[in-house]
């Protein structure tokens, strides 16, 4: 596993919580992929989801990590039907769901292998 950093992020309007990783984080594992393939920069810029459309139990610990800088292990560039994506893992991400009330990864966290706990697009297919 290769290893990366990011910053925690909130979003109050959605109660989402997403770890932002750098643009060029995303447009290098971009350039690995063969010039054959369809590529196209995502519609978001670069980031880890945490938390995403959940009810938070323990809103007391809401935006405690804002700006924290979070180490994950990835995987290298994985190729789904419509999304290029590099599978994410973090006791920190797993920890932060549970301290607000959340199991430590649920189906929107996970990439659609469901083998590890989170994901982020680095392209797609569209």
């Amino acid at each position: 596993m290769l290893t990366g950093i990011g910053k925690i992020r909130y979003f109050d309007d959605e109660w989402k919580v997403n770890v932002r990783i750098e643009d060029d984080t995303a447009r290098y594992y971009r350039s690995l992929l063969p010039k054959y393939w369809t590529v196209n920069t995502t519609r978001y810029p670069p980031h880890i989801t945490v938390v995403r459309r959940e009810e938070i139990p323990n809103k007391q610990f809401w935006r405690k990590y804002e700006g924290k800088e979070v180490e994950f292990e990835h995987s290298s560039v994985k190729k789904g039907t419509v999304y290029y994506r590099l599978e994410a893992y973090s006791d920190f991400m797993c920890e932060l769901r549970i301290e607000l009330g959340l199991p430590p990864h649920n189906d929107l966290t996970k990439p659609p292998d469901k083998k590890s706990c989170f994901h982020m697009t680095i392209g797609n297919m569209k």
